[in-house]
């Protein structure tokens, strides 16, 4: 546990300001560990996220507890229609066991014969043995159980297209549909996981990047940029004239060098896939093919970004390195004069 105190008073130092202290306690009783955390941060190691929350609530629930309740219903619904159901399988017979034969009603094997007493001949059999009526109170569970489910999957946001089920609907479901669907879908979660980045993951990555900074026992060698110098330069239109010259890609990194608040870059927890794609490919054909459009934009650029909206990890490593080739069309007089002078080869004898 993390304890904020103040050391003088609890004789554990001659200090009278607060501090963090972490303590670790068995069995609620014993403290084995008592040390002055002394973290720069300054925070709790820990992080809170409450995607939930009402802004009123001191305890918010989980996103798992808004269905507790329904999920505990639809336990009761089904243990108790399974268990009537087996109650029913069960025959509950009223015997008399001075008419028949108790050990041949009590065998188990189907299409068994079952013997009255010799005191019993000639008496007949229908008094014998009686079937208890069954009743079956449970027969609308089944029903009730999912309606129940369904209204979970609406409080919850569990769509069949997210779960890779088709959903029932029509007999035809248009492309445009289910893709609406999707993208509803997919904000929902977006919502949650954005609210989450924004309670948690800054104040882990601000931890994280402060505890590398103050705790680093030793300067170390990183890659600084790779490939990656030369692919943002082309594709943000940078001069290559304006850039810093060539680094070493590997470089030491001293603990003074991270600057935590600047430096730090923390994604903010969205959800694949939010942009639609198919928006994005009717404005790259529409530009492509509009002659006023075509010579304002960035054509492969904007390729670039359709790919990876629909989900291509790395479009750069596909571009050809010495740059696109220049087509041009020739007659075939031209091209066998220019072959035989030498100046034009096949393309699978030219090699790179």
């Amino acid at each position: 546990m993390y304890v904020t105190l103040i050391p003088k008073e609890w004789e554990l130092g001659p200090e009278t300001y607060p501090e963090k202290w972490f303590f670790g306690v068995i069995g609620d009783k014993i403290v084995c560990t008592a040390v002055k955390l002394g973290l720069n941060h300054d925070m709790y190691p820990t992080a809170v996220a409450a995607p939930e929350f009402d802004g009123y609530s001191s305890t918010p629930i989980g996103r798992m507890e808004i269905t507790y309740g329904m999920q505990h219903h639809l336990d009761f619904l089904m243990s108790s229609h399974m268990t009537n159901v087996r109650k029913a399988i069960n025959d509950m017979l009223i015997v008399d066991p001075s008419l028949i034969n108790m050990e041949d009603l009590k065998s188990p094997v189907p299409g068994k014969l079952i013997r009255m007493r010799k005191s019993a001949w000639g008496r007949g059999v229908e008094n014998a043995v009686k079937q208890l009526a069954v009743t079956d109170i449970t027969a609308n569970h089944m029903a009730d159980a999912t309606r129940l489910i369904e209204m979970m999957r609406q409080t919850t946001g569990a769509q069949d297209v997210i779960s890779g089920v088709r959903r029932q609907s029509s007999e035809r479901v248009t492309a445009t549909e289910t893709q609406g669907d999707r993208n509803s879908a997919l904000s929902r979660l977006a919502k949650a996981a954005k609210v989450v980045s924004l309670q948690a993951l800054w104040d882990i990555g601000y931890m994280f990047a402060s505890n590398t900074q103050q705790l680093m026992s030793k300067p170390v060698y990183v890659k600084t940029v790779g490939l990656w110098e030369d692919v943002l330069a082309k594709e943000y239109g940078i001069d290559a004239a304006m850039m810093l010259p060539q680094m070493n890609p590997r470089m030491l990194v001293n603990p003074q060098d991270l600057s935590v608040a600047y430096d730090l870059v923390i994604k903010d927890g969205s959800v694949m896939g939010g942009e639609n794609p198919q928006v994005w490919t009717e404005l790259f054909r529409t530009i492509v093919s509009s002659p006023q459009l075509f010579p304002n934009f960035d054509v492969v650029r904007i390729f670039k970004h359709v790919a990876r909206v629909m989900g291509a990890k790395d479009v750069n490593e596909f571009v050809l390195k010495a740059g696109p080739i220049q087509a041009q069309a020739m007659p075939d007089q031209q091209v066998a004069a220019q072959a035989q002078a030498g100046n034009l080869v096949p393309v699978t004898q030219g090699g790179e």
